[in-house]
């Protein structure tokens, strides 16, 4: 942690930790100071992305995106990737999955890039297919594949698809920036964002055009472009952006966005990766920068990944993608808070904070030793997110068990150290009130 300043807005931080390596991570919630305090170790074979909390049938609850793990930086179809192995997970606040969701069609695979449930309770989701095209005019062979990504709309209760945009069947390939690969599919677009505008359209980010669109609910017409070659509005130098992720129009009316400012591949227009929060000016087609959020090491390039988050204080949540930081911004740029992953080898999609409580169907695990007459208890309830204090409970035996003592929460391991020599232990999850959340089974402690 590089920054923490006592202003920060309320709320857990919803990671997903990543690897180029093959490991065990999975989605991950820390409290506002980086302790963890919930995580959901995945299998080799998944990666996860994008943890959020969101509302579904009036009730919070949690979602993220599964699917093998990408190989190369900035890939959409990663190999082994199926309609079956790639999907969004809705949990409730046990941490239950009560719904898989999946882009649906003949080869379409869910690509896990953006998962947004609306206030009809349906899911804008994005899908990801191979099609045949004719490439010789763009660099590749005479009848290649390209990347067709789709936008679709689902009702999350029947998974009917309410809603289907396909980006080869109305984008022109001569809009993107990415260079043609020397083997495998091109990939023109890239879609990995879609939120729902102020009048209910829809705004999509496409990374390998540069430019956000706005796409009609109803007829699926392009309405404008922001940025990139053929942008309907023009753009002060401050306002551009390159290779960008997450655009959301917020209640203001700006638009937030993570301007990557490069690629991988394409590092010539810009040496550093900001968040920005633009406005357009609908009757001068002119678009401005409002803010900008700089990097919390001072200067830093996000080569792919990130996002930003207006937070409802207004400080300004940012990702920094495969650069392997998160920060919290103050309305006027101003750094609140930094904090990164220990390891270099480690980053997140995304990073997202906000207000979660959650209590799991588990009990608190506990293990207890003595040791020179006192007793050492070590406890954890993986994503009990109210747990405010540990009350130890101990006795001769499993029947005749008092209080002898209390410690606050601490980590995702608390450590309980009393004097006394019991045989057997239990400890108490209690909240800020004192209320008994949950409690362990009664454990023997071990005598040394």
């Amino acid at each position: 942690m590089t920054a923490r300043d006592d202003n920060v807005a309320p709320g857990f931080i919803f990671l997903t930790p990543r690897t180029i390596y093959p490991g065990r991570t999975g989605p991950t919630i820390l409290d506002k100071d980086g302790h963890v305090v919930w995580f959901h170790r995945q299998s080799f074979r998944l990666s996860a992305q994008n943890l959020r909390p969101q509302v579904y049938l009036g009730k919070p609850v949690l979602t993220w995106s599964l699917s093998p793990p990408l190989l190369r930086e900035g890939e959409v179809l990663s190999r082994g990737a199926t309609k079956h192995n790639t999907y969004d997970v809705i949990a409730d606040q046990s941490y239950r999955i009560i719904k898989r969701v999946r882009a649906v069609g003949r080869g379409v695979i869910t690509n896990g890039h953006d998962f947004v449930i609306t206030r009809r309770n349906t899911a804008l989701v994005l899908g990801s297919r191979a099609v045949p095209r004719r490439l010789k005019r763009y660099g590749g062979p005479k009848a290649g594949r390209i990347v067709d990504d789709l936008v679709q709309e689902i009702d999350i209760r029947t998974g009917r698809v309410l809603f289907s945009w396909s980006s080869a069947a109305h984008l022109p390939l001569s809009e993107s920036m990415a260079r043609f690969p020397k083997n495998g599919y091109w990939d023109p677009f890239h879609f990995n964002s879609v939120s729902q505008d102020s009048d209910g359209n829809l705004l999509v980010s496409a990374r390998h055009t540069s430019t956000v669109y706005k796409i009609s609910r109803r007829s699926g017409r392009i309405l404008w472009k922001l940025g990139g070659k053929h942008s309907s509005f023009r753009m002060r130098r401050a306002a551009r952006f390159y290779y960008q992720h997450d655009a959301v129009r917020q209640a203001d009316g700006t638009i937030t966005l993570f301007d990557n400012g490069a690629t991988a591949d394409d590092k010539s227009h810009e040496r550093e990766s900001q968040a920005k929060r633009l406005r357009l000016d609908m009757k001068r087609k002119t678009a401005t920068l409002v803010t900008d959020f700089k990097h919390p090491s001072g200067r830093g390039l996000a080569t792919s990944q990130g996002n930003a988050s207006v937070l409802p204080n207004g400080d300004v949540f940012v990702g920094w993608g495969i650069s392997p930081w998160f920060s919290e911004h103050a309305p006027d740029g101003r750094l609140l808070f930094g904090a990164r992953f220990s390891s270099v080898w480690h980053h997140s999609y995304r990073a997202f904070k906000g207000a979660w409580s959650a209590r799991p169907t588990t009990k608190p695990s506990l293990y207890a030793r003595v040791t020179a007459g006192r007793v050492a208890a070590y406890v954890s309830w993986n994503g009990a997110t109210d747990v405010a204090n540990w009350r130890l409970l101990a006795g001769p035996d499993k029947s005749s068990l008092t209080e002898i003592g209390t410690s606050p929460w601490a980590d995702f391991e608390t450590k309980l150290v009393f004097d006394g020599a019991p045989a057997f232990v239990q400890v108490q999850g209690l909240d800020a009130a004192g209320t008994v959340l949950g409690a362990s089974k009664v454990v023997k402690a071990s005598q040394s």
